[in-house]
């Protein structure tokens, strides 16, 4: 399986991702946004489905969508003063 170039490919994005992804996964959790990033994994699955019934490039529609949600959350943060979705900083323990 290893033998095609395209797994090996595969292995090493892997490997590379299962190194960092814990270390930015610690830094959000500690600043209070970890449904954050769970928001916006939705909101681009919805850009998808959204570009492939208008009949644009489902990459183009995420990114748009995520971007748009991405300024509307920095927004709301800044209004009401951070934490997970603009609201639940009170919660924090």
């Amino acid at each position: 399986m290893l033998e095609m170039e395209f797994m090996q490919r595969a292995v090493i994005a892997c490997t590379l991702i299962a190194a960092t992804a814990p270390l930015v996964g610690s830094f959000v959790v500690q600043r209070g946004q970890s449904l954050i990033g769970d928001g916006m994994g939705h909101v681009a699955f919805s850009g998808v489905g959204l570009a492939l019934l208008a009949g644009v490039h489902p990459l183009v529609g995420a990114l748009g969508l995520t971007v748009i949600a991405a300024v509307a959350l920095v927004r709301m943060s800044n209004r009401q003063g951070g934490g997970d979705l603009s609201g639940s900083s009170q919660m924090r323990v």
